[in-house]
């Protein structure tokens, strides 16, 4: 008597791409930390523009997990493509995917909700540290959240080694 354990094949959904949006916008705030950092920006613009990026990639998780149906591969862009030949394997391929499966989405939102709520208690813990390190510390969190969301997404070693 042997109990068969099959994995289900994840199916191709293209149509799901918003869900890369919960990795753009830790990385847009990033960039948008970057620039208050650069022009000295005074106050709390890189918190706030911290805490909503990341409160909407949580929204989008959240959203992500009650459309769940089965696991599916979301591709975004083709990142490399390599070949050498015409033969088998001759090529490699990279695609900037993601891998969306219960686990995944779990968690996804652990990352996001967890992220958004250390952003939020440091934004007001930090509230005397205004100055250029108020910013880069902000967009320390982003770009950490952005990597732990492709750790946990990535459909590839690639990604993965991204993360």
């Amino acid at each position: 008597m042997s109990a068969e354990f099959t994995i289900p094949q994840a199916v191709v959904a293209p149509e799901l791409a918003w869900i890369g949006w919960a990795l753009l916008l830790p990385l847009l705030s990033a960039a948008l930390c970057a620039v208050c950092a650069a022009a000295r920006l005074p106050g709390k613009l890189p918190a706030f523009i911290t805490v909503l990026a990341l409160a909407a990639s949580f929204v989008i998780v959240v959203r992500a997990y009650n459309a769940y149906t089965g696991p599916v591969q979301v591709p975004i862009f083709e990142w490399m493509s390599f070949a050498w030949g015409d033969g088998r394997f001759q090529q490699f391929t990279a695609p900037c995917a993601l891998y969306i499966d219960s686990l995944t989405l779990f968690w996804m939102l652990f990352v996001t909700g967890l992220g958004t709520l250390i952003a939020l208690y440091a934004s007001e813990y930090m509230e005397t540290e205004k100055g250029a390190g108020y910013a880069r510390f902000f967009f320390g969190i982003s770009i950490f959240l952005f990597a732990m969301g492709s750790l946990v997404m990535g459909d590839n070693l690639v990604m993965l080694y991204l993360g």
